[in-house]
């Protein structure tokens, strides 16, 4: 059988329709690739065998597979020698692809394995490698290397549905309006993709946005973000920029390490957005990763099972947190389960929680560990600022060992309310007028704490700044409800992953059940107990780690 025929049969199995017309293959078929998209129909494959394109290719054509021959080998080395560039026609640069739907049943384009490489468009033009227009396209295993255009350095998609997976972005740029993508009325969805080192293509005073939506859905889902808003701007990268609602924007299992950030997301149309299961580690930050406003548009924010460490203000500039929450509109508002763990510096470490508690809100069940601020301000900074009335807002999180005060209340003339927190120790909140004997993390301003430890002997206890709390590797850090009558989760903190096992005990000691026996990741987790063939009592929940670290939460069950 012939090499020609193999590769037939292997690009039929690989395509996405059910069928080839043909395997048209550059350049030993066709000189150029617009000349095998000029011939292609649907169904058709474009094989792009190793080698350097300066085209500006443009393709109506539905149901078409671009790519490289690593769609049949895997071998990323063919992706690397199969380079597409745009090219300079003397007055314009242009970029190396364009495609456009032609109608008919299959509206779909497939592009597989190529190295897009400096190639732009112009400062007045959008898509600096690829534009998709009416389609449904999949763009697969393709790297774009200082790739820059007007907006969508990289990639422009308009009224498109789009899914980039396990692509590389590197040093790609704008003008204006995203150094990676551009969306306009899409739904599109990046996957598993690699963005590092983006920046302002021209202009140092403006803040680099990676991704611009317009009325679109934009999803970033298990990215790595190294090294970006390094190259010229000192406040940062912005992350998504939404322009025009309703935008959803989702970011999910994803990992942001040495960039300098200046929001995660800006503008205000924004109606949904989400900040899940991402670390966080090592990152400069100039303002909030994300600010709510009273006039937005939103309508849901959600922050839920993060890992924010290490964050720094950048030099000149004023962190104020990493939240700034508002509900002087119709939001709704969920931060939960985040682990916030040493971060020095800045107005604020945590968030501030502005408004009444008008609309829903709750910062609930995070742990805020081991963090510092540094102010001139007055009030004094801390990790969590509450500057309204809203009751039952901040409960069930865990201060530990943190530098200044835990919770301290804004220049208003307002009572807030900090319910069923823990700060590091049985004795409570330290705070020099109401609680002097407290030995847990500091407190301060009129916030009220409820309830209060039901034993006050405590309070005759010297007035002092208590010593930082030591923090353990790992630790239950709640249980609830408690006592309970059919199930109970158990909230536990790690920082840092281990081989984990939680297991439960009755009054006698004897196992009872095994939670969880697994390798966990750092950050916040819950697990659930349901023991519905044991009697009414005490048990015992016992955490313990590999390393022989444990923690033990007593739980009353009752039938």
């Amino acid at each position: 059988m012939s090499s020609r025929s193999i590769l037939s049969i292997g690009l039929t199995l690989c395509t996405l329709t059910a069928s080839i017309a043909m395997v048209r293959t550059v350049p030993t078929d066709y000189a150029t690739l617009q000349a095998a998209l000029d011939s292609t129909q649907t169904g058709d494959t474009v094989l792009v065998l190793p080698g350097l394109y300066e085209e500006a290719a443009y393709s109506a054509t539905s149901g078409v597979t671009i790519c490289s021959l690593f769609l049949l080998s895997g071998d990323t080395a063919d992706i690397a020698s199969t380079r597409l560039r745009g090219f300079t026609n003397g007055d314009d640069t242009l970029r190396a692809l364009t495609l456009v739907s032609a109608g008919g049943i299959d509206p779909s384009v497939r592009i597989v394995g190529i190295h897009f490489t400096r190639s732009s468009a112009s400062s007045l033009d959008d898509g600096g490698a690829l534009s998709l227009i009416r389609l449904h396209a999949s763009v697969e295993y393709c790297v774009f290397d200082s790739c820059a255009a007007r907006a969508g350095g990289a990639i422009f998609v308009n009224e498109s549905w789009t899914k980039v997976s396990n692509c590389r972005f590197n040093r790609c740029a704008l003008h204006q309006a995203g150094s990676v993508l551009h969306s306009a009325g899409s739904i599109v969805e990046l996957e598993s993709c690699l963005i590092v080192n983006s920046f302002s293509f021209e202009d140092p005073s403006e803040s680099p946005q990676l991704f611009w939506v317009l009325r679109s859905n934009l999803r970033l889902r298990n990215c790595d973000f190294r090294h970006n808003g390094h190259d010229h701007n000192w406040l940062g990268t912005v992350i998504v920029s939404a322009s025009k609602p309703p935008d959803t924007v989702e970011i999910i299992g994803s990992r942001f390490t040495d960039n300098r950030i200046e929001k995660m997301l800006n503008g205000e149309s924004i109606d949904f957005f989400r900040l899940d299961s991402n670390t966080m580690w090592g990152n400069e930050l100039s303002q909030a990763l994300y600010s709510q406003s009273g006039t937005d548009s939103l309508t849901r924010f959600q922050a839920i099972g993060n890992i924010f460490e290490t964050f720094t203000p950048v030099a000149g500039a004023q962190m104020h947190g990493l939240f700034a929450l508002d509900t002087s509109s119709h939001h709704i508002t969920i931060v939960e389960r985040n682990l916030v763990h040493d971060i020095h510096g800045g107005h604020t470490s945590f968030c501030n929680i502005l408004g009444d508690n008008e609309f829903e809100r709750s910062v609930k069940h995070n742990y805020v560990l081991n963090n510092s601020v540094h102010s001139i301000t007055w009030p004094p900074s801390g990790s969590v600022l509450v500057i309204g009335t809203g009751d039952g807002e901040l409960e069930e999180n865990v201060f530990m060992g943190n530098e200044g005060y835990a919770v301290y209340q804004g220049p208003l003339n307002l009572v807030p309310f900090a319910r069923h927190n823990y700060w590091g120790d049985a004795s409570g909140p330290y705070d020099s007028l109401t609680n002097p004997g407290g030995q847990g993390d500091t407190v301060e301003w009129r916030v009220v704490y409820q309830p209060w430890e039901a034993d006050t002997s405590f309070m005759s206890a010297p007035a002092e700044r208590p010593a930082p709390v030591a923090i353990p590797e790992s630790f239950i850090g709640n249980a609830y409800p408690n006592p309970f009558n059919s199930a109970v989760t158990i909230e536990f903190v790690l920082l840092k992953a281990a081989d984990v096992t939680l297991t439960v005990y009755d009054i006698t000691g004897r196992e009872v059940a095994q939670v969880l026996d697994a390798r966990v990741p750092k950050g916040a987790h819950i697990r659930e107990w349901r023991p519905a063939e044991h009697a009414s009592g005490i048990y015992f929940a016992r955490l313990e780690t590999h390393t022989g670290a444990h923690s033990t939460a007593k739980l009353l069950f009752l039938k």
